[in-house]
């Protein structure tokens, strides 16, 4: 059986950034054009989303119902998110690095040659897909994770392209 696909995501900077945020006024809005991106990644792979963002609700009680209804918000279900949907971001025990280390030392059907980590900022980790704060996620970064997860993205960018 192939090992589930993860992406690790922070919010901040891919869902969350200043092209959105100088066009609402709102650091909260995601921006639709990366929602979209992500939600045809994870349509074509079956990936499933693991919140890595140091946002209040992460890491104080673990709120996946405030985290779930901000992706619903944004036009993508809860159905997207790993059902251990968290990281669980702790500034005491080491950086992103070592959080998803952790995660997936607790995910034994997980592997990190099945994981892609989209973050503005550099985490070492392998298939990180970095972008910037000031765009988020593109559809450049589609090409990125769709061959970081050995899916064939050429023939896929038209479709993508074409949706969003």
């Amino acid at each position: 059986m192939p090992a589930t696909k993860i992406i690790f995501l922070d919010f901040d900077g891919p869902l969350c950034n200043h092209r959105v945020t100088a066009a609402t006024g709102s650091m909260e809005a995601f921006d639709q054009y990366a929602i979209a991106v992500l939600r045809k990644v994870c349509d074509l792979s079956g990936a499933k989303i693991v919140c890595t963002s140091t946002r209040a609700p992460l890491y104080e009680g673990g709120r996946k119902d405030i985290v779930a209804q901000w992706f619903a918000d944004a036009g993508m279900g809860a159905e997207y998110l790993h059902p251990d949907w968290s990281c669980r971001y702790d500034n005491t025990k080491g950086g992103r690095r070592e959080h998803i280390a952790r995660w997936l030392t607790e995910h034994p059907d997980c592997s990190i040659r099945d994981t892609v980590t989209i973050d503005d900022n550099f985490v070492d980790v392998p298939n990180l897909v970095q972008v910037n704060r000031y765009d988020g996620l593109m559809s450049g970064h589609f090409m990125q994770i769709m061959t970081a997860f050995v899916l064939d993205p050429q023939h896929l960018y038209k479709d993508i392209v074409r949706q969003i």
